[in-house]
């Protein structure tokens, strides 16, 4: 017993070593205009030695790397019938997988991977206030850090890492600091983008309201944040800028409409995921900018469903269990990855909200055959 806690606790643990390999694969494929090939090549490569390491070695895992097997070969069928060049976002989302699986069966002890997110964050931190914004489009500025990572990616990075950070500190007992938060708003503004913006608030407003010592809501400060919020709203016309943001032309909204005309004009299409080589934007950009239509229009119905399922029911049960924190955690990723695609940033987290549920019903069916 003693000898396993000692392991446990010692720095060079297999699962340490596997931690610290993906997050520096991760930084130096998407941070880094290195050769795109070879360090996917690495990427991936880390990415299945977790899955081979968790799969032999975490036993509770088993179960939903099945259903995980399933539903990725069954995106990566529909990712080759609908054609629409998504092979690779299969392997992206299945190596994610993999580092949700490992988070969660470190949960107790995720002090490396907080390190690794709080250094990710500042590195982002001073690369938006170093980087020169570049024009993007005839009419738009902004950050580009490198080929894979702007400023819309890098908000969603910073927000992963602010979710493991958060995790980490809620599942060792810590105060959760607020200036990693603060952080995020700061660069979420110099960055733009309001996606970025409004989840960096929401994120850092929840956090805030969470009493330290109880894990709950604070209702006191919920009352007096509102009233404050509500004031401002009205003095500055705030109000009217919100309407005008759902109202006006809005080019996500725009592509949203036009993939469901897409998606809506056969059965094949709903099956396997539309085609957009019709329209003009989506046949350039390949991208929804919108994580869940995404997944329909990669890989297909079925995944789609089953990703989103598996979302909506680990959520409920933190909404049952007043699991506050990971509530809170849930609601910002899905808020965030509704206006862009974040798969590759977001789904080792999904991962281990969804082993979360596999496991708690595991739990329960156990109880129920012991007292029928």
């Amino acid at each position: 017993m003693v000898k396993q806690k000692l392991i446990e606790n010692s720095m060079f643990t297999i699962d340490n070593i596997l931690i610290v390999a993906y997050f520096l694969s991760f930084w130096i494929r998407f941070f880094t205009d290195l050769s795109f090939f070879v360090m996917s090549i690495i990427w991936f490569c880390v990415g299945c030695a977790i899955v081979i390491y968790t799969y032999v070695y975490y036993l509770s895992s088993r179960k939903l790397w099945k259903i995980l097997f399933v539903i990725d070969s069954i995106a990566f069928i529909n990712s080759i019938i609908n054609q629409n060049g998504k092979v690779a976002s299969v392997a992206i989302v299945f190596i994610a997988q993999s580092f949700g699986i490992l988070l969660y069966k470190n949960r107790n002890r995720l002090i490396f991977a907080e390190k690794m997110s709080l250094i990710t964050i500042i590195y982002l931190f001073f690369q938006v206030y170093i980087s020169k914004p570049v024009k993007i489009s005839s009419w738009e500025y902004g950050i580009i850090i490198s080929k894979l990572l702007g400023g819309n990616s890098a908000s969603i990075v910073i927000c992963m890492c602010l979710s493991i950070y958060a995790l980490s500190r809620y599942n060792a007992g810590k105060h959760i600091e607020y200036w990693p938060f603060l952080v995020n708003v700061i660069i979420a503004y110099k960055i733009g983008g309001n996606g970025g913006i409004l989840s960096s608030l929401v994120f850092f407003i929840l956090i805030f309201f969470l009493d330290r010592k109880s894990g709950k809501f604070s209702r006191k400060k919920i009352l007096i944040f509102s009233g404050i919020a509500l004031l401002i709203i009205i003095w500055k016309k705030y109000y009217v800028y919100l309407f005008q943001l759902v109202t006006n032309d809005n080019s996500r909204l725009w592509m949203w409409r036009n993939y469901w005309d897409c998606m809506m004009e056969s059965a094949k299409n709903i099956f396997f995921g539309a085609s957009v080589d019709s329209i003009e934007l989506l046949a350039k950009q390949k991208n929804i900018h919108n994580t869940y239509i995404n997944w329909h229009y990669c890989f297909g119905l079925i995944p789609f469903l089953a990703f989103l399922y598996l979302i909506f029911r680990s959520t409920l049960i933190y909404l049952i269990e007043k699991r506050y924190l990971i509530l809170i955690i849930s609601f910002v990723l899905f808020l965030r990855a509704a206006t862009d695609e974040a798969s590759f940033a977001f789904m080792p987290l999904w991962s281990y909200m969804w082993l979360d549920f596999v496991e708690k019903a595991d739990r329960e069916n156990e109880i129920g055959i012991k007292e029928s």
